[in-house]
């Protein structure tokens, strides 16, 4: 199973709070800096997490498909 750990904040060390099939569609609401994830494309270390919409739980963005507006690098 690949599923997609969502967390509590954005660090791996976070409580997981839930979790995502691969290839759901997510809205975002934010973006920070926390812990380092390699990319799933690239396999370069990626610092962004994403808010899910509407809560305050986190998603490493080096397991996102694309970029959350205003998210780059």
């Amino acid at each position: 199973n690949n599923r997609i750990n969502v967390r509590s904040a954005p660090s791996t060390s976070s409580n997981i709070v839930g979790s995502i099939n691969p290839n759901t569609a997510i809205s975002f609401d934010a973006w920070t800096h926390g812990t380092a994830v390699p990319d799933l494309w690239t396999n370069q270390p990626d610092r962004r997490w994403y808010r899910i919409a509407g809560t305050d739980n986190w998603v490493a963005s080096a397991i996102v498909y694309g970029n959350a507006p205003g998210s780059e690098r």
